[in-house]
């Protein structure tokens, strides 16, 4: 009589069926259910975001006298200017209103057109545009954070 080992051995084409299913497995001869064990996927995000640059752009500069304060704008553009500048005033909730030409700076006070056309008498805020013609393109600039305190006589950048 012979041992379980020795039985086991000599069955006939074990060795082939071993080999066709180890093949069928990794080369994913059975179809979709052998490769999908071998099959990855990976997600990559991507980010891209446009710089934050523009022909034209203001600055503005609060003046030194405390008890009755102004400050200064700023217009700088990059390029061929075909006109002068363009600037009009809003209050925060409000539209634009009517444009007026500028140079390169202008002082406001509270007391000045462009911001009592914007917030009337009141303590409020406001904000300014400004638009120009920059190498045959409209391009603008507008800063939001302007500020009026009547009861000082003061106005702030932010």
């Amino acid at each position: 009589m012979k041992t379980p080992d020795v039985v086991q051995a000599k069955v006939p084409g074990a060795m082939l069926a071993l080999f066709a299913f180890m093949l069928t497995v990794l080369l994913g001869i059975g179809g979709s259910s052998a490769v999908a064990l071998w099959q990855q996927s990976a997600t990559a995000n991507l980010t891209v975001s446009a710089a934050d640059w523009s022909p034209i752009s203001i600055a503005c500069t609060e003046g030194s006298n405390n008890s009755n304060r102004s400050l200064t704008l700023t217009i700088t553009t990059v390029g061929t200017v075909n006109q002068p500048p363009l600037i009009s005033s809003r209050s925060l909730s409000g539209s634009y209103g009517t444009e007026s030409s500028v140079g390169s700076s202008i002082v406001l006070q509270p007391s000045s057109p462009l911001v009592t056309s914007a917030i009337g008498s009141a303590s409020a805020g406001f904000a300014v545009r400004v638009r120009a013609q920059v190498d045959g393109q409209w391009v603008s600039a507008e800063i939001t954070t302007l500020s009026v305190n009547t009861n000082n006589s003061k106005i702030f950048c932010a």
